[in-house]
């Protein structure tokens, strides 16, 4: 069950789903002051009509693209499709109020796991500093960017900082007053971590910002990397562990002619107890007496198809799950009657995960890496799938009967753990889940149009679809 209540987590990702974050400007959709219009700001927009970040008057203002006097998803994809080129420009919007901050400074946090040569392709050019710590940095007269091997692919860039010009990490700018630096990284969400007379460092989703302060202003900012996104090399292991293998292969083949076929034989007496522990579950009448259905969900081996809610918003959503993979779907409409289909993929749970985001409408998918997930704003941890097989003799079921309206439910009560799920039945097919925490509050809900213990393989492949060359292009 535990499976399932992540699962659930999982999909709500692509309601919150979109790209990149940070400022404010007058352009039609250019929530966050960079003088243009891109995914960071149909992301900025969706996660305020989500009420999951907060907007000044004049932002909501800006990304109102309908005129309808609210922030909502339609907002954000058409911020996206102007972003894409699909739909054009909606023009400028005319605030009145105080102006006088430089709306020409140039917002460099996008810069994070560039290489050097884009990077300067984007902001202009740099000269290479000398350095001996083994990493590589460029500087021009303000901006310096680092590649530090340890922490990001040789060539990338894993820290930015800026000590003047107009510039700017995550709206915050050398010469802006230590508070009004705080209140815009606190208002993104940004946490304090460390702070004293002369600095303070801030964290959020793996990344990190340092601000040297002198009084009352800021005097240097350095955006970068908190957590390594690269593996330690282990071609060495590989090769050592190559060359014993071979090496002790042959006594193995000299033990195995007098071995062989006897220790053959109590493998094949052992996986027969295997088969028998396998039937546990009848020791659990409860369990045993559930329709096949509310076993498959309990289980995790289930697909279904249905709706599930969001405030008082209604979704479509499917989901295919079995011990190794999930994929998650949401097909969400929006008031001009478009639809904005997306899944969440998870493939080899039970060993090195790997977590893809795919559009349905654009045939197109891309792997979430760390990176990736810090340019959507998402934790790493939540998708930090480590899911424990559910032990059905540990179960506790209860049932009662519902009535709505002319319909009456069975409802059979799961508990496992400190996690609660109510199956809504008529007859064998289960018609609506229920999911709750530990304090017993409602998770989620969704109301099944279809459900089935099968699970066709192909839910999983991603044959009929491109790889996208980044997370921006998905969409696209």
């Amino acid at each position: 069950m535990k499976k399932i209540m992540a699962t659930l987590v999982v999909v709500m990702l692509a309601v919150i789903f979109a790209v990149g974050a940070s400022a404010e400007t007058y352009l039609r959709g250019d929530i966050n002051a960079d003088g243009r219009i891109s995914a960071s700001d149909a992301r900025a927009t969706l996660r305020v009509g989500a009420k999951l970040d907060e907007a000044t008057e004049t932002q909501k203002l800006i990304a109102d693209m309908n005129d309808d006097g609210k922030i909502s998803a339609t907002d954000a994809r058409t911020i996206l499709r102007i972003s894409a080129k699909i739909e054009d420009p909606k023009g400028e919007i005319s605030i009145g109020g105080n102006t006088e901050e430089p709306k020409e400074r140039t917002e460099l946090s996008s810069g994070i796991s560039m290489s050097f040569k884009d990077f300067m392709k984007k902001f202009g050019g740099m000269r290479e500093l000398d350095t001996t710590d083994g990493t590589i940095s460029y500087t021009n007269d303000y901006v310096t960017v680092v590649s530090d091997p340890k922490m990001i692919s040789s060539g990338n860039i894993n820290s930015i900082s800026i000590t003047g010009g107009d510039y700017m990490l995550c709206g915050v700018y050398a010469g802006m007053t230590v508070d009004e630096a705080l209140s815009t990284l606190k208002g993104a969400k940004w946490i304090v971590k460390e702070e004293n007379a002369s600095q303070v460092i801030l964290s959020k989703v793996g990344m990190n910002i340092k601000i040297a302060k002198a009084g009352d202003v800021v005097t240097f900012i350095e955006y970068y990397l908190g957590v390594s996104i690269v593996r330690p090399d282990d071609t060495t292991t590989s090769a050592t562990e190559t060359t014993t293998a071979e090496t002790t292969t042959q006594p193995p083949e000299t033990t195995t002619q007098p071995t062989t076929e006897t220790t053959t034989q109590p493998p094949e007496t052992t996986t027969q107890p295997p088969e028998t522990t396998t039937k546990p579950p009848v020791d659990n009448e409860a369990f045993n007496k559930l329709p096949e259905q509310a076993k498959a969900f309990l289980l995790g081996n289930f697909s279904l198809t249905g709706y599930t809610y969001n405030k008082d918003q209604r979704d479509l959503v499917s989901m295919y799950v079995t011990k190794d993979n999930v994929r998650c779907g949401m097909s969400m409409e929006s008031e001009d009657g478009n639809e904005l289909s997306m899944d969440v993929l998870i493939t080899d749970m039970s060993g090195k995960s790997t977590t893809y985001i795919v559009c349905n409408d654009t045939k197109k998918y891309c792997k979430l890496d760390a990176i990736s997930m810090g340019i959507l704003g998402l934790n790493p941890d939540s998708l930090n799938l480590s899911f424990s097989t559910i032990d059905p003799n540990k179960v506790t079921v209860s049932t009662k009967t519902v009535k709505e309206g002319n319909v009456e439910y069975l409802v059979y009560t799961m508990k496992a753990s400190s996690e609660t799920s109510e199956i809504y039945m008529i007859g064998d097919n289960v018609k609506r889940i229920c999911s709750y925490d530990a304090k017993n509050l409602l998770v989620n809900r969704i109301d099944v149009e279809s459900f089935s213990a099968d699970v066709p393989t192909s839910a999983f492949s991603l044959d009929k679809y491109k790889k996208a060359s980044s997370i921006l292009t998905v969409f696209v």
